[in-house]
Formats: C-alpha cells, structure tokens, sequence
C-alpha cells in the first residue's frame, strides 16, 4: 500500500472543499490500496487554530487517513502508530506542545526521589560551550550586530552549566511564540552578519557543505548541527532532533531564502516536525514551497528516499502511479520469473554463512502489492533447492509497517490462489511485534506462499518455492 503524508494546508483546502475530483476519488481508495498519515505535527498545527475551522479539518483527516495516527515515543527514541481518529488524538495530544517553555522550565525541577533527583543535579552541572565563534562575536567590537542578536536572546558568554542553560532556552522559547517580530529580527540580522545574500548558497546545490564551509560560518552543516545538539541535555542526540533543529537552523540562518515576513517561530517548529513524520512514508505532499525545498534537502542529507511533491506533481504521481496486484497466480508467477532475470542487482550471489546460502539481490520497479521492491534468490550451498523472497526495504525516518498493509496483502495472496484466510488478529499482531508470529503458508499445485515475519531481519517477507 502506497504511504502518502498530506501536510496540513492540504487538509485545509479537502476541508474548504478546493481540490479536484481526482483528490475526492483517491479517498475511496484508503485503506485499500492507499494509506494516509496523519500526526502530532498536525495536531499541533490545528491547535494554533483558535476558530472552529479545526473541527472542519480534523473530520478532513479523518476521511483520509482514518486512524492512521503517529507520533515520537520519546522514551524508546521512534515513532509510535497510536491507532487514533483524529477528533481523539486531539483530545489527548492537541495540547502537547501548548507549553513547551513550561515544560523546559520544570526538567530540572526536584522529585523527592533521591536517586532521581541525585540523576537531575549531575545533569544540572553538564557543561554546555558556545563555541569560540560565539565567544569571539561577543568579545570583538567588529561583530557588534552579532553580539546585540545574542544579547537579545538573554547569551552573553561562552560557557554555561546546564542548570543556566536551560532557562535561557525557555525563555527563548516563550518569546519567539509571543513575538513573530523577534524572529525575524534575529533571523534579518543572521542573514546581514553572514552576508547570506552574497554568498548565493542554494540548499539544493551539491556543493552545499562545501560553500557552508568556506563561508563566514566556517562550518559544514553536520559540525553546525552537532553544535547545537551538544547544547541539549544528555541523551538527545536523536533523529527527531536532529531533523527538527537542523530543519530550524535552514530557516533562522536564512539558507532557505525563504521571505524574511513569511517567518513564524511556530510554524518553523511545526513544519521541521512535518518533515520529519512525513519521512515515514512514501510521498510528502505540501502546497508550502518552503516545506518541500527544506524537507528535499533533509531527506537527502540523511539518505531517506521519501519522495517530496506539491499538489501539482502528486496528481501527475498518482495518475500513473501503479502497483503490482495479481488475481491470477500464472501471471505473478511470470512477473516474478521476469524481475528475476532482469531487474536491477543490488547484490550478486554472496555466501550466508550462519544459513550455508548464498543470496541474490535485486529492486523492483514497482511494488509487488503496493508493498514488497526487493527480491532475494536464496539458495543452498549444498544443494540445487532455491527460494523466492519478497521483502520491503526504505529508508525512513520510521519504518513503520501499518498492520492494514498485512491484512492487504493476505487478502491479495489469497484471492490470487483462491484460498481464504482470516486477517491478522489481535494475537497475529502481538505475536508480529514480539517476533513470533509463524506466518501463513498457502499451498497450490504450482508452489507454496509463506509470508511470515523473519526475527533475523526484522520484517514482513514472502518466500516463494522451491523454484528452479
């Protein structure tokens, strides 16, 4: 099934009734061959919506993606499908992020545990620096412009503890919500003091880090993100806050060229939270350009092949978007045997030790069943016997597998060898997440179909065969 994130604007105009009919047909097809997500970035957005417009939107989530609700499970570090309609996830997590210098302000705050509290002061002593670029803009009368943008945000020296460290940030935090016009202050005289201009750094060049480097930051943007990642507590160093802070400093450096009175705290904050739950499916869609340009340049600094839209485009997508689905096995089995021979080899036959195979590797054009793009030949090394296996293999912010897909993909398999079967069930689904469920095998005369969950690899795979 075909993963699709619709940011909120998007939702906004199904809500106000502004998109074609090829839109409203794609809403018949959820949850059958389509699967649209929803998240706390969008709770977020509509909860920055103080009129009845959000209710509007919430039942325009809930026609298309249904319960298909994720967020971050902060404690495990991913990201979590709740299995929540819209109108309930805003009911229990609209408000998450009311108050996030709150929040920030009560971390260090005493338990009465002695163990914890004992925890919190150790972290409280962590030593945050600055950097000496900082140091030298605070301290050299030349950067006067730069040292005045630091004053304002409450800095004025290079090396804080973490208990004097955190404040600041809280504060920050509280005064960008309050404020649009401090944003764009700071961000205004960022761009003058770096001459951003002139330096004509696109985000989508190749030269990107190269360019960063030799400008006056004198930083590539990894050494820039593990900066300010260093400034956080311990045990931050996440993919949720390398996406959303690295997100932010495109837009406050002022390297997405994006209009300088265009510029929200807010909406920044929310939309680095959409880019980073939108890398857990297959297609962003936005009608933001600013979105799109930024979440371009995150996914292919960290390798994630979610492909990013705009309206437009993912009409064009989706008309000649298609995938694999068969009711008639002698024609999966002939498509199969075709992508076996001639599809592109990611891996030549390499031994399996552990296994005394060897394995083949190839990806698929196009989706068998919406889900599975690889193809792996295993055979024994002692024998002639080879197997088939399909699998799923993106690289994501969440690879996250919607049950439904499984349930589509028996129904699928099972129409195709006119066999019935039942959908997964509540213990199918424990069993999947503990890496124990046996699968299901279907048997006809031509071969046998075993689709399980592999503990080993940790996902869904059908094994075809024996074949020849």
């Amino acid at each position: 099934m075909l993963k699709i994130y619709l940011d909120t604007n998007v939702y906004s105009q199904i809500a106000k009734d502004l998109v074609g009919n090829w839109m409203k047909e794609l809403k018949s097809r959820a949850d059958k061959d389509l699967i649209f997500i929803y998240s706390q970035a969008h709770l977020n957005d509509l909860n920055s919506d103080k009129t009845e417009n959000k209710f509007k939107e919430l039942s325009a989530i809930r026609n298309f993606a249904k319960n298909n609700f994720i967020h971050e499970d902060s404690i495990r570090n991913v990201i979590k499908n709740s299995l929540l309609y819209p109108e309930k996830a805003f009911e229990l997590y609209g408000g998450i992020q009311e108050n996030v210098a709150g929040f920030m302000e009560d971390t260090f705050k005493e338990t009465g545990d002695p163990l914890v509290d004992g925890y919190l002061k150790l972290i409280k002593l962590q030593q945050i620096d600055l950097g000496q670029d900082i140091e030298k803009q605070l301290t050299d009368p030349k950067h006067s412009e730069a040292k005045k943008m630091y004053n304002d945000l409450g800095i004025y020296k290079r090396y804080y503890s973490m208990e004097e460290w955190m404040p600041i940030v809280s504060k920050m935090m509280s005064d960008f919500e309050t404020d649009n016009n401090l944003i764009k202050s700071l961000r205004r005289q960022s761009m003058k003091h770096l001459d951003v201009e002139k330096l004509n750094i696109k985000i989508g060049d190749v030269n990107f880090d190269e360019n960063l480097t030799n400008s006056k930051l004198g930083k590539s943007f990894k050494e820039m993100l593990d900066q300010q990642i260093s400034w956080l507590p311990e045990n931050n160093d996440t993919l949720f806050n390398r996406i959303t802070i690295g997100y932010n400093m495109l837009n406050f450096l002022g390297l997405d060229y994006e209009k300088n009175n265009k510029v929200k705290f807010k909406n920044t904050q929310n939309d680095g939270q959409h880019c980073y739950y939108g890398g857990t499916s297959d297609i962003l869609v936005s009608n933001d350009n600013g979105l799109l340009s930024k979440s371009r340049f995150i996914y292919n600094y960290y390798k994630i092949d979610t492909k990013v839209m705009n309206m437009n485009q993912f009409e064009i997508y989706m008309q000649n978007y298609k995938s694999k689905y068969f009711s008639s096995e002698p024609l999966f089995l002939s498509s199969i045997e075709y992508d076996r021979f001639n599809s592109l080899i990611l891996a030549e036959k390499r031994p399996i030790i552990s296994h005394n195979q060897h394995e083949e590797i190839r990806a698929l054009s196009q989706r068998y069943w919406g889900y599975f793009n690889r193809l792996s030949e295993v055979g024994s090394i002692d024998s002639n016997e080879k197997y088939l296996v399909l699998y799923k293999n993106d690289y994501r912010t969440g690879n996250i597998t919607f049950f439904k897909e499984i349930d589509a993909i028996i129904e699928g398999i099972s129409k195709m060898t006119n066999s019935r079967c039942n959908l997964l069930n509540e213990d199918d689904i424990e069993k999947i997440c503990q890496g124990e469920w046996p699968g299901i095998l279907w048997e006809t005369d031509s071969n046998s179909y075993w689709l399980r969950y592999n503990n080993e690899t940790g996902r869904i795979g059908l094994q075809l065969g024996p074949v020849e």
